[in-house]
């Protein structure tokens, strides 16, 4: 399908209608909030924890900079503030014997504030006596480099991000926009966007978007809720041997626990969607007395689908989602969490009252989805009792159910072109053991997998019609050692992580089998501890998609099954390949067994300096090398180049002997909060190439070589926040189709299999702007913004549009042809909303 069938979410602009509607709303509850009495201060309080074991912290000091207000920690590491002038601050917390921590950019409200959770590191000491205290960009041995993290007030003031998580790490250094910038695909360093893997407290979720594509991740929206964040990390290398198929970058985000002295929450309306978030102590005990159980929950609702029925757009995505989290603390060593997230996804059709051929276009080539997906999860920390470390298991299980459908006659579901009725179930149960010994520290963990896997496809134009099912069994085991050597100057970790299942490959001890060893080294070149050397070394390897694992394919005979099998792909049958199971093949069989685990070795070096303790500048150079990438036979391209649109991602025939390489290097500035300024400068050069059907290495559709990104703020007096951000790429690679083969099979498009990599469109750049206010009542408090994306009214380059050739009244001309139907270029209008949150 085309890119742009979808970009209408972001590049239509809304109605004055649209923006009116939202105005009142902002109206309504700002007169509502304003009965109460203007209130001009908030309370903040928190827990202070040892980072090596969590115990609380008896006597640490937390302190608001540029004022006289303190607090000191009680004997379970509490802390309250009271009476503070409602405004952002910077916290400083400090313990003998402990790194000084610093917390940029919190906001005091006179309600709805997040309790702080913040753990210290030992303190350090090196060359005589020269103390290394801790700074904000604070990194584990195990990933010295290649990672970026963000609170969560930071992404709420994000620009163009719309409270939307995964639209902000879209934003971070070294990822690419995709075509037209408007899904949340992380492509990260010219990799393929399905090469991340996602972590919500430990617990692995599959997909982390609503409409996501299946064998990749990306959507047009975000479904975590930002009220539940408390920070949030992207890893694009050195990734710690307790995660299992990363290629390219490990993101996590980390929830906050609900307020544990009083029931809250507050209420989001934004430009897409409007939700409810509650927390507080699950049963409410005597005043000042701690719940040793609260929760989160919210649960939020679209009105997209309203919002292009009054512009008259002829898409109507409806969305829900849901999270929760329960934290129990049993007592003083144990504690239990459980979180769930899930989403409803329905993407339909309505027909427009009068031709346009725009929106024709979109209306025959949109796909039907029903989409649900689920993520729930139990973990169980057990802190060891002498302080020296602790044990962490998690069991979990998620499944999505995806019904992707396109139909010749799309409104009346008349004469189906494709279907793909599928659903993924996994469980999981993770163990990891972490230990303490001095200056070192050991950690060990397995992996128990389970997973189901059914389909059922129907594509009549590439004659393929089956049912599928399997079950899979998956074991991973994983362990690291780190240590701090010649006077703690230099940091080592030593990481190795080996995984097997008992399907994809030729047998579940074989030599096929994933060994993945990594590296890490930091090392403080200055005497003042400002500058440092990292270095990495990783192996990595992702499992081949349950979309691959279950394509099949009916064959009458052996004879058609070895030339299809052998003719109409290069693939050479293994040594092994049982052809008395031929005939079986009359009921399908599995095409892509045995399968190969994609590998990818990452080599990274970099330094990086902190001038102050709010800033730092950092150069690296990356060089990433894949191996056994599966490669469609079909298309004739790496799949590396899929998974960027709206699309089933692996549902063919593939053989696994594609090759890659990405590299480049990247410039970083960041600065925290410091006189009022934040912001985070960064460009990246990169070559991104995986082979085509020759063999040869070609560029991949993800080669923009140059990125920039850029965001920053201001804090101004009176609670107002400016805020602003600018993504550039070079020019965008994009997949061409034949429309002359296409003809035969519209509304399926069929790639052009020879120009992939060839043609591109122009460089992306755009620019969006944000205005922030709140007001301070004694019982809510409001937030407000304005955001204007695309604020210098910059051309967005999208591909063409393909249609039937019509006249202007629609009828199809003949012969019949298929003919772009719009310019390469959309969007060249700035596009304003408006969003409130309301706190009680």
């Amino acid at each position: 399908m085309n890119y742009d069938t979808f970009e209408s979410i972001y590049f239509y602009p809304p109605s004055l209608k649209t923006i009116s509607f939202q105005f009142r709303f902002v109206i309504i509850f700002f007169s509502v909030a304003s009965m109460a009495w203007t209130q001009s201060v908030g309370s903040l309080n928190g827990r202070i924890l040892d980072a090596n074991n969590d115990n609380p912290i008896f006597g640490a000091t937390v302190l608001l900079e540029g004022t006289n207000l303190a607090a000191i920690t009680d004997d379970m590491g509490y802390f309250q503030l009271n009476d503070v002038p409602v405004q952002t601050y910077n916290v400083t917390i400090s313990y003998l014997g402990y790194q000084t921590q610093f917390l940029y950019n919190v906001i005091v409200k006179s309600v709805g504030n997040t309790p702080l959770l913040v753990s210290l590191d030992e303190q350090i000491e090196v060359l005589d006596q020269v103390i290394i205290n801790a700074n904000p960009f604070r990194r584990s041995a195990e990933t010295p480099l290649s990672s970026q993290t963000f609170s969560a007030v930071e992404i709420e003031t994000y620009p163009g991000g719309n409270n939307d998580i995964t639209s902000v790490v879209q934003s971070m250094p070294g990822v690419s926009p995709t075509v037209g910038g408007f899904r949340n695909d992380l492509i990260i360093r010219g990799g393929a966007p399905n090469e991340t893997v996602y972590y919500l407290d430990d617990i692995e979720i599959p997909n982390i978007n609503h409409f996501s594509t299946q064998g990749s991740a990306g959507g047009p929206v975000g479904l975590i809720n930002v009220s539940f964040i408390n920070e949030v990390t992207l890893s694009t290398s050195a990734f710690g041997a307790q995660y299992d198929n990363a290629l390219s970058g490990v993101l996590q985000f980390r929830q906050r626990d609900g307020n544990f002295e009083k029931f809250g929450g507050n209420v989001r309306v934004g430009a897409s969607e409007a939700g409810i978030t509650l927390e507080g102590p699950l049963i409410k005990h005597r005043k000042n007395q701690l719940d040793n159980t609260t929760f989160l929950f919210s649960v939020r609702r679209s009105y997209l689908q309203f919002v292009f029925e009054l512009i008259g757009l002829p898409i109507r995505p409806d969305y829900w989602d849901y999270q929760w989290k329960v934290k129990h603390q049993i007592n003083r060593y144990n504690t239990l969490s459980f979180i769930g997230i899930g989403s409803i996804d329905d993407f339909s059709l309505e027909p427009d009252e009068a031709f346009d051929a725009i929106n024709q276009g979109i209306l025959e080539q949109s796909p039907i989805i029903e989409q649900r997906t689920t993520t729930v999860g139990l973990s169980w920390r057990k802190k060891d009792k002498n302080s020296n470390g602790f044990l962490l298991t998690t069991l979990s299980t998620n499944q999505l159910q995806n019904v992707y459908s396109r139909y010749r006659d799309n409104l009346n579901r008349i004469d189906p072109t494709f279907i793909n009725d599928s659903q993924e179930q996994e469980t999981k149960l993770r163990f990891r053991r972490v230990k303490y010994f001095g200056d070192w520290k050991a950690e060990f963990g397995f992996l128990l997998q389970s997973s189901f896997y059914e389909n059922r496809s129907d594509i009549p134009y590439r004659g393929i019609n089956y049912e599928s099912h399997f079950t899979l069994f998956k074991t991973g085991v994983h362990g690291s050692i780190s240590t701090s050597l010649f006077k703690k100057r230099m940091t080592v970790s030593l990481g190795v992580r080996y995984d097997t299942d008992d399907f994809s490959l030729h047998g579940v001890w074989s030599r096929y089998q994933p060994f993945s060893p990594r590296l890490a080294i930091s090392y403080l070149i200055s005497n003042d501890g400002n500058t440092k050397f990292n270095a990495s070394i990783g192996e990595y390897y992702k499992m081949p998609l349950y979309t691959i694992l279950g394509y099949q394919e009916v064959y009458e005979s052996l004879s058609d099954m070895s030339h299809q099998r052998m003719g109409y792909s290069n693939r050479t049958l293994p040594n092994d390949f049982n052809y008395s199971r031929s005939f079986e093949c009359s009921q399908g069989c599995f095409e892509n067994k045995p399968a190969s685990y994609t590998r990818s070795i990452h080599y990274v070096v970099g330094l990086e300096h902190n001038p102050n303790r709010a800033t730092r500048i950092s150069i690296e150079g990356f060089l990433k090398r894949y191996s056994q990438y599966p490669v469609s036979s079909r298309d004739l391209i790496s799949l590396a180049n899929k998974g960027g649109d709206f699309e089933v991602v692996g549902n063919e025939r593939v053989n696994f002997d594609g090759t890659g390489r990405t590299y480049g290097f990247e410039l970083l500035y960041q600065r925290k909060l410091y006189k009022g300024f934040y912001g985070i400068l960064a460009y990246t050069y990169f070559f991104s190439e995986f082979t085509n059907k020759a063999g040869k290495l070609t560029p991949s559709i993800w080669d923009n070589r140059h990125l920039i990104s850029f965001n920053g703020g201001v804090k101004l007096k009176r609670n107002w926040e400016l805020s602003w951000r600018w993504r550039f790429s070079g020019r965008t690679p994009y997949i061409p189709y034949n429309l002359e083969a296409s003809l035969d099979t519209y509304p399926e498009l069929v790639i052009d299999s020879e120009n992939v990599g060839k043609e591109n469109l122009g460089s992306f750049s755009i620019a969006d702007l944000r205005i922030d206010k709140k007001w301070n009542f004694r019982k809510t408090a409001l937030g407000v913004y304005l955001e204007v994306q695309n604020f210098l009214v910059q051309t967005i380059p999208t591909p063409d549009r393909i249609g039937y050739d019509r006249d202007e009244n629609g009828a199809l001309q003949s012969p019949l042809t298929l003919v772009p139907i719009d310019s390469s270029e959309d969007g060249g209008t700035p596009i304003p909303s408006i969003g409130f949150v309301l706190y009680f």
